[in-house]
């Protein structure tokens, strides 16, 4: 059995072509850089929240700390009357909303929701009354509606799920693999499972941003509002990028290796154009450190699958493949490291926010995770890849069974990430 030569040739195009997806994402998404904070916040209003005016005003003003783009304004009126309001004016991050005519006397609730740069969606309430107070028209807190929560959480999940085993499956099979290995129908399955995933979070994200319940899923106000979201072009870019993928597995041989490096290049870049991190500043260096921790990351967790049914099946492919998946690892491994410690400490800022927030309390479950995934990783690399090469049928055995838990911590670790939708980070 020869095994040199094959590693040593995936190695050295592997490296030039991960160098070369790094380099093209920082071209991309240089090009889309504008300033972004966390979520969204209300910092002023005129007028004030529980003022009480002589006359009723024409307008009332909403100052954000970041530009953000209204969703659903909506005023309550002493009677329990709703009124829709459109018309408006912007002057930086000052949202001017123009109010009827003749408001009655009592006490008027403004419901407003906004989406923040990041993509997510943020809401509240202004009150304020005309002449004297009179008795609240209606709730101004929100209910948080826990189905379209859930199933935004589950469709992330499944968005991810896709990225990472399929989309970074296709690629490991493509490198790693040679395009011959075990596997391919089981990254194509994925791939698709993501693209329904990635399909459903569009409408879910409209939900959630329009306080809607479930009922109006088919409504295409929803779709049209989500995909005017940051949102938009981060499942838009994931589609593609699966499409992508999926021609990468059918073409024979090695022609499959562009496409699926373009394909991991596209879900990376893509996660970036939305979310905490993406939008964090300064986007010169999170953007970038976003894709190559998501690229980095696909590339990992996807070869995990093709490799564990590689050497289920036998034969000296599977060395192979583990021989080449071994020699990237530690590539790899000072991407995620590199990656993922720039954008902690930008989104922490400080070691008490980790245990104060629930931001922190998700990313430090998130790292244990990681450090017995890694651990996991270590044991298989030094002790059981060695007896696989040798042609040892125990440990080879022994090294599915390992792979089988990565896959089940990976999982985990990827839930994690689904949670940081609804947990804004402290800084």
């Amino acid at each position: 059995m020869n095994l040199s030569p094959a590693p040593q040739a995936a190695g050295r195009p592997f490296v030039i072509g991960v160098l070369g997806c790094f380099c093209a994402i920082v071209a991309l998404l240089l090009v889309s850089v504008t300033g972004a904070f966390a979520h969204a916040s209300l910092a002023g209003v005129d007028p004030a929240d529980g003022a009480v005016v002589e006359r009723a005003p024409s307008e009332i003003q909403l100052t954000f700390s970041e530009i953000v783009s209204p969703l659903v304004l909506r005023l309550l009126g002493p009677d329990g009357s709703t009124t829709d309001l459109e018309d408006l004016t912007y002057s930086g991050n000052t949202l001017g909303v123009a109010l009827p005519a003749m408001l009655s006397d009592g006490t008027h609730v403004l419901s407003w929701r906004v989406v923040s740069e990041d993509g997510h969606p943020v809401g509240g309430s202004v009150v304020f009354s005309v002449g004297a107070p009179s008795a609240m028209p209606g709730d101004p807190v929100e209910a948080v509606d826990w189905l379209v929560r859930g199933l935004v959480w589950t469709s992330k999940l499944t968005l991810y799920g896709g990225m990472a085993f399929g989309i970074g499956g296709i690629f490991a099979i493509t490198w790693f693999g040679g395009g011959r290995e075990a596997g391919r129908t089981v990254a194509a399955v994925l791939v698709l499972a993501g693209m329904m995933g990635t399909a459903l979070a569009i409408g879910l994200q409209g939900l959630d941003a329009l306080a809607e319940p479930i009922s109006q899923l088919t409504d295409p106000r929803i779709w049209e509002t989500s995909l005017r979201t940051s949102f938009g072009p981060t499942a838009l870019g994931l589609l593609a990028a699966s499409a992508v993928a999926m021609i990468a597995i059918v073409v024979p041989g090695r022609s499959g290796r562009a496409p699926a490096l373009i394909a991991v290049l596209g879900a990376g870049a893509a996660v970036a154009a939305s979310g905490h991190a993406g939008s964090a500043d300064p986007q010169w260096l999170t953007r970038p450190m976003v894709a190559l921790h998501a690229a980095a990351m696909a590339t990992w967790i996807g070869a995990l699958m093709p490799l564990g049914l590689a050497l289920r099946a036998g034969g000296d492919g599977a060395t192979v493949i583990l021989q080449r998946f071994s020699r990237a690892i530690p590539w790899l491994l000072g991407m995620l490291f590199v990656s993922g410690g720039v954008l902690a400490v930008i989104q922490v800022e400080t070691p008490a926010a980790l245990l104060s927030t629930a931001y922190g309390t998700v990313l430090l479950v998130k790292l244990a995770l990681v450090a017995l995934l890694l651990a996991l990783a270590a044991f298989n690399r030094w002790r059981l890849t060695p007896a696989v090469a040798r042609g040892e049928a125990g440990p080879r055995r022994a090294l599915v069974r390992a792979i089988v838990a990565e896959v089940l911590i990976a999982v985990l670790i990827l839930g994690a990430a689904a949670t940081w939708r609804f947990t804004p980070p402290p800084r």
